[in-house]
């Protein structure tokens, strides 16, 4: 499509008719890049994950190393599943937290364990791992973490997006409505099941708003 001489020509047209056209991104989003079909777009996605907030990013690296390097503060220790993919390991060499520790792949003592050693963490997941195709102990991750009470999950959906859940919403859809409260944080992406392109992280809106 993108090759296409005449969709291409009808499309400009179109878009130099509208009062808020723009060629190209005029720029990043923070400063004058976002558009109404950004906002938008936001919006169905917190609603059709059922959060209240959403921001889209260019690809699943980049929201899954902005996730990693952005949410954790100092105070905060950060326990990663030992399997979990790069893109989160490279954000978090980036992160401000004081402590950053791997837990047994998809084991439940070891992460309850090294919970108790911390005073608050984050706890990076994901809901069907790369490597192995296998499954996330989600419904035990949150249990673990609400009962902790200082910890919260950030889950990866790169590879359950459209595969688990409702309509494929995703691992995190799956789990309980009380036990959501854990999660702080899930990435989609669209390029594995959905055979797109970019990611969202939905969460809620202070969570968003320290992202952007």
């Amino acid at each position: 499509v993108a090759r296409d001489a005449a969709f291409a020509a009808a499309h400009f047209a179109a878009e130099a008719r509208r009062a808020d056209a723009a060629a190209g991104s005029t720029g990043s989003r923070l400063l004058t890049g976002a558009s109404r079909e950004h906002d938008a777009f936001e919006a169905f996605a917190a609603q059709f994950h059922g959060r209240e907030s959403a921001l889209l990013f260019g690809s699943g690296y980049a929201a899954n190393s902005a996730v990693a390097a952005t949410l954790p503060l100092p105070s905060d220790a950060v326990l990663f599943d030992e399997r979990s993919h790069n893109s989160t390991r490279f954000g978090l060499v980036r992160s401000r937290a004081s402590v950053q520790r791997p837990f047994g792949h998809n084991d439940l003592d070891d992460l309850r364990v090294k919970l108790r050693d911390h005073e608050g963490a984050l706890v990076f997941v994901e809901g069907i791992y790369s490597m192995d195709g296998d499954e996330a102990p989600l419904q035990e991750l949150a249990e673990l973490c609400l009962e902790d009470g200082r910890a919260g999950l950030i889950v990866d959906e790169a590879h359950s997006t459209g595969i688990l859940g409702d309509c494929g919403r995703g691992a995190v859809s799956t789990l309980p409505i009380p036990l959501r409260r854990a999660v702080v944080a899930q990435v989609h992406t669209f390029g594995k099941a959905l055979g797109g392109h970019g990611a969202v992280v939905v969460c809620d809106a202070t969570t968003r708003e320290y992202l952007a």
